[in-house]
């Protein structure tokens, strides 16, 4: 349908956005992610990358890491 926006912002209350501060709760959301990847879900592609690019970036994980978890999550 042209027009129609996303509603997952109303899974939040009031539509917030979550952010994680602490790099144990990126990985949760990371795991959750993976785990509605394998179950089919095509579309959380691009959450998985910005995830992991925040990992390196916050030096939580190594980037030749985060290069092998694009390939094989993302590809």
């Amino acid at each position: 349908m042209h027009g129609r926006k996303s509603k997952k912002h109303q899974l939040m209350p009031g539509g917030a956005v979550q952010f994680y501060n602490d790099p144990d709760q990126l990985v949760e959301h990371l795991q959750l992610l993976i785990a509605s990847k394998q179950a089919g879900n095509t579309g959380v592609d691009n959450e998985i990358s910005a995830i992991l690019d925040e990992l390196v970036r916050t030096g939580a994980i190594p980037k030749d890491l985060v290069v092998q978890l694009n390939r094989s999550l993302v590809a």
